[in-house]
This record gives structure tokens, sequence and C-alpha cells, in this order.
């Protein structure tokens, strides 16, 4: 079975046509994810920085945290409450795991204050 040349001319268009759509669907679908993360980030920083606002206003401590160390946190949390396998059976555990993260985290920041002190 031979095809004229209109014919070809056709499903050559269609072809092309088909694999254009399906590349412009792809791109579209990783520039939205691309665009959602960045949205969740830009949150989360802002999230944390009026944390640590709020916190710097009313406390009467001499030292507070970093701002890096309240941006971790709210990272971690924010990982937590949108994490769709989080249930009443694992949150407990979950919550603990970022508590030890955020004191390894504070830790950190208490050693690098220090040696900077001295």
């Amino acid at each position: 079975m031979s095809l004229s040349s209109v014919e070809l001319a056709i499903i050559g268009t269609l072809g092309g046509a088909i694999v254009g759509g399906v590349f412009t669907v792809i791109i579209a679908v990783i520039n939205k994810r691309s665009e959602e993360r960045k949205h969740y980030r830009e949150l989360i920083v802002n999230a944390s920085i009026e944390n640590w606002k709020h916190l710097s206003e009313i406390s009467k401590a001499k030292y507070i945290q970093p701002m890096s160390d309240f941006i971790f946190h709210m990272v971690k949390v924010c990982d937590l409450a949108l994490d769709k396998k989080t249930n009443i059976n694992n949150i407990q555990q979950k919550l603990d795991e970022i508590y030890e993260i955020n004191n390894i985290v504070r830790a950190q920041s208490i050693k690098s204050r220090e040696e900077k002190l001295i």
C-alpha cells in the first residue's frame, strides 16, 4: 500500500503536531512544578523571617538563635505538614526527628557563635 504525497504530508503534519504538543505539555508541567517549589520556598522563608522578628522583638534574652535556624525549622515543619504519609500513627516519631535535627542545628549555631567570640 503506497501513500500519496498528500497523505504523507497530512501524516507528517499530524505527527509533528503531536510531538510538538507532547513536548509543550512536558515543559508546562516542569515549569508549573518549578513555580510551585519557588512559591513554597518563598513562603517558608517569609514565615521564618516573621517568626524570628516577632521573637526578637518580644524576647529579653541576650542571645537569639540565628535566622537560619528558624528557616531550617520551618522547612522541616512545613514538609511534615504537607507530607501525605503523615498520620496519627507516625506524627510523634516525625516530630521527634525534627526536634532532634533542630537540636543538632542549634548546637552547631552555638558552637559557631562561640568560635567567633574567641
